[in-house]
């Protein structure tokens, strides 16, 4: 049984921070999250919404019930209790079916907190690929509503913010970028990441969720930059799989027709979003998509299919100042073995395909030659197996 104790809210050197106990059987536990004072009007301690979005993955994998000492807000009890829940457990028998208690909270703009409602439109500044595609899509569009009125970066689990030398460069970044945007910054300290321990890619969408409905009397709107397109949906075994692989269901349930959380760039595959961002100076300044540093290796898995992409709409020369193009370039061959590798193995690869199909067409003599050197490979296996 998992107890969510009423949730409070303390203010100590310029910061404001929304607490709440949690009982987890016998063990006793504490989430959090830390907003610049000028940020703490919008905290919500009144309901027990983000503290059950933050837990609900755990209670599902683990087997509890979730008692709410708070109340919850009635569209999201209602979308967890009577979408959320069922669906995950109809298409992953590993999935528990979580019995929630909670009391309906009444609607904030009924209690005298409605004062502070902001009417915010945000989304996160990591300025990858998915969140440049996000921000670009809603700066000056021709929908004034959904246009951005925040930038957001969240300490929340990811490995490389979560080190406080490299959170301090990423949060500087973030800054330089949010001023040229001309769009102020949300910076979020929160303890999600330890305060239940599982692995940050198997709940990351939920942390979100935790921290966007923990403010949510700031968001009317939240753009999540999407991982996967609608294409690669899959609710098939959940509770072992990414969420971000459901992310479009999972955050229309955590959605009310107060707060909306949008699957930004699910309409497209990821090739779409690079060349939807590639011609952008700020995209080609300040792009960052990798791993381990804080600034692009050029070397790992994300940072080396981006490049491949930026590759094969020729814009390599554009991007100088966030990779190192000419060490790129001395080992693109390798590269282009390893995407053909990737290919073979995977030949819908979701950030792969489109990026193999124009670099294969533009350098045909050079993958047919690997597709000959695979032949024989295979033939001089055969013959010594026959040996």
């Amino acid at each position: 049984m998992i107890r969510l104790h009423q949730g409070y809210v303390e203010d100590s050197d310029g910061m404001s921070t929304l607490s709440t106990d949690i009982d987890i059987n016998d063990k006793k536990t504490n989430v959090y999250v830390s907003v610049e004072n000028e940020y703490g009007k919008f905290l919500s301690p009144e309901r027990a919404d983000y503290a059950l979005a933050g837990i609900l993955p755990y209670a599902i994998r683990r087997g509890h019930d979730i008692i709410c000492e708070a109340p919850v807000t009635e569209e999201l009890l209602y979308n967890i209790r009577e979408f959320l829940i069922p669906t995950l457990c109809r298409t992953d028998s590993r999935a528990y079916h979580v019995k929630i208690q909670a009391d309906i909270a009444p609607p904030l703009d009924k209690l005298p907190v409605s004062k502070v409602m902001h009417g915010g439109v945000g989304t996160g500044l990591s300025f990858g690929v998915d969140s440049s595609y996000a921000i670009l899509k809603h700066v000056d569009t021709e929908y004034p509503n959904q246009n951005l009125t925040h930038l957001c970066i969240f300490n929340n689990g990811s490995g490389i913010i979560s080190n406080p030398i490299r959170r301090q460069k990423i949060f500087a970044r973030a800054e330089k970028i949010s001023q040229e945007l001309n769009l102020p910054i949300l910076k979020v300290d929160s303890n999600v990441r330890s305060f239940i321990k599982q692995h940050h890619a198997a709940v990351h969408t939920y942390k979100d969720a935790l921290i966007i409905w923990a403010m949510q009397k700031l968001w009317r709107v939240y753009y999540y930059g999407s991982t996967y397109s609608f294409a690669n949906f899959s609710l098939i075994g959940n509770t072992r799989r990414d969420p971000a692989h459901f992310e479009p269901f999972l955050l229309d349930c955590f959605s009310t027709s107060k707060l909306r959380i949008i699957s930004s760039g699910s309409e497209g595959d990821r090739d779409d979003k690079v060349a939807f961002i590639v011609d952008n100076p700020l995209v080609q300044k300040y792009l960052h998509v990798c791993t381990g540093k804080t600034v692009n290796c050029g070397k790992c898995g994300k940072c080396l299919r981006t490049l491949l992409a930026i590759d094969a709409l020729g814009k390599l020369d554009k991007f100088r100042e966030a990779f190192d193009i000419d060490a790129y370039i001395e080992q693109r061959e390798e590269a282009y073995r390893g995407l053909h590798e990737s290919i073979k193995r995977n030949p819908e690869h979701p950030f792969l395909a489109q990026t193999y199909k124009i670099l294969r067409e533009r350098h045909k003599d050079f993958f047919d030659s690997l597709d000959a050197e695979e032949k024989l490979d295979a033939e001089e296996k055969l013959d010594a197996e026959e040996k």
